[in-house]
């Protein structure tokens, strides 16, 4: 029986570095990497955040179409049911000294032609072609806010699937143990050596390992599915992980991402180009003052019958006439005073939500750096705790097996290192979070 407790013993020791290279054997294992890498690919608000992207682009061309010739051919068509009246000097007619009322014009009138406009000066134009870049310019930055949005969650939600992870695995070699150990105990029983009391504590400790299971198993595919989902992975298809940040962990790299001098994060170049599009919505608004200069050309054919199956078969009589157009704003009610108002007043909140951004991120930096600096203290306490832990199971396995100690201490050794394991797993997934939120709070996320 000893040697069966202290082959359990050596599994539960070792079974966090068997099982990585059991992992890097499996080709279905997903490394950190590869969630990043499908999800910047796959995942929903970036292929949203693309097409918005597209849509700028658009937005330009849009905007350069206005300074381009504008062609137009239009066809009218007239029934004139009461001809108009105009009034004409007596003299025309013989009767000097008066005013005869006489109609012109035919029934019907149907004229066709084509018209070109070209912008010549319009200071309007020239703004929003600046103010479409910018905004180009913004749904780029926007889009690389989500690729970090989704780096972050996708990174978050990786550390916590591979916590609940490991967690079961840690059960499930505590689990083997008890199999085995209910083997030897179940022939003692038989033959007198040892208490069936005994054999049922173990049994009911087994019982409830295996509820505590089914429980952590329920979380962690619940976990899974919320990576799927942010990876943009079908929640159906099948998804493992690789441990290696756990079993691989290095203390030197997270002094590293503790060490590294921030830079300007996106959220704020976000604010930057955001104010930057105001101004030029401003100077937009002002540039209605100015007068606008448009050249244009006509041609027109134009037919006039008194009768409509001859207003298509006669004679048509065509015209031309090309000129400039000068629109001179003069008075708009104030409407252009209070729109600039306005995108000075979108301004000054630009520039306070700038500097409670840049509060806000000084304060998740410190946070970061304390909740990481805290860590690695705690995972330094919690590895001699681990190595504390197998020592008093071995221990207590070894006085077991002489009759000196009591089952329950066996019992209660075997769930202290269990837990041991756990939490040193868990202090080392929130170390890696807070690296994630240090990386956040530097601007450094996709490093």
């Amino acid at each position: 029986m000893n040697n069966i407790l202290k082959t359990g013993l050596l599994y539960l020791v070792v079974a966090n570095l068997a099982v990585s290279f059991a992992f890097a054997e499996n080709p279905d294992i997903m490394t950190l990497d590869e969630c990043l890498e499908y999800a910047l690919a796959n995942n929903r608000d970036i292929k949203i955040s693309e097409l918005q992207v597209r849509q700028s682009e658009h937005t330009i061309q849009e905007a350069k179409s206005v300074g381009l010739p504008q062609v137009n051919a239009y066809a009218t068509f007239d029934d004139n049911l009461k001809l108009p009246t105009q009034m004409l000097p007596g003299e025309f007619l013989g009767e000097p000294g008066t005013t005869v009322p006489v109609q012109f014009g035919t029934q019907f009138s149907s004229t066709a032609g084509v018209q070109v406009d070209q912008l010549l000066y319009n200071q309007s134009y020239f703004v929003g072609l600046k103010a479409s870049k910018a905004s180009e310019q913004l749904s780029f930055l926007e889009k690389e806010k989500t690729e970090e949005d989704v780096i972050y969650t996708v990174t978050a939600n990786y550390y916590k699937t591979l916590q609940y992870q490991e967690e079961l695995k840690i059960i499930d070699n505590n689990l083997e143990l008890f199999d085995r150990l209910l083997k030897i105990m179940k022939v003692r029983v038989e033959n007198d050596l040892i208490r069936e009391v005994d054999y049922n504590r173990v049994k009911v400790n087994k019982i409830n390992l295996e509820t505590q299971r089914k429980a952590l198993e329920v979380v962690l595919n619940n976990q899974k599915d919320m990576l799927k989902f942010y990876m943009g992975l079908p929640v159906g298809q099948e998804i493992n992980l690789d441990n290696h940040s756990v079993t691989a962990f290095k203390e030197s790299d997270v002094l590293n991402v503790l060490n590294m001098q921030p830079e300007e994060r996106i959220e704020l170049k976000i604010l930057k180009q955001q104010l930057e599009l105001n101004q030029l919505n401003e100077k937009y608004i002002a540039s209605g003052y100015y007068p606008t200069l448009k050249a244009y050309g006509r041609y027109t054919f134009q037919g006039q019958r008194n009768s409509f199956n001859e207003l298509y078969r006669e004679q048509w009589f065509d015209a031309s006439v090309i000129g400039v157009r000068l629109d001179i704003p003069i008075f708009d009610g104030f409407k252009k005073k209070h729109q600039i108002i306005k995108s000075e007043l979108d301004q000054s909140v630009i520039q306070e939500n700038t500097v409670k951004t840049k509060e806000i991120m000084n304060v998740e930096q410190q946070t970061a750096m304390s909740r990481l600096s805290n860590g690695l203290d705690a995972l330094e306490a919690q590895q001699e705790n681990v190595e504390l832990a197998g020592k008093v199971l071995k221990q207590v396995n070894s006085l077991y097996s002489e009759g000196v100690s009591q089952l329950t201490d066996l019992l209660d050794a075997e769930t202290a290192f269990r837990e041991a394991q756990i939490e040193y797993n868990r202090v080392v997934i929130n170390i890696k979070i807070a690296e994630l939120d240090l990386a956040k709070s530097n601007g450094k996320l996709k490093n």
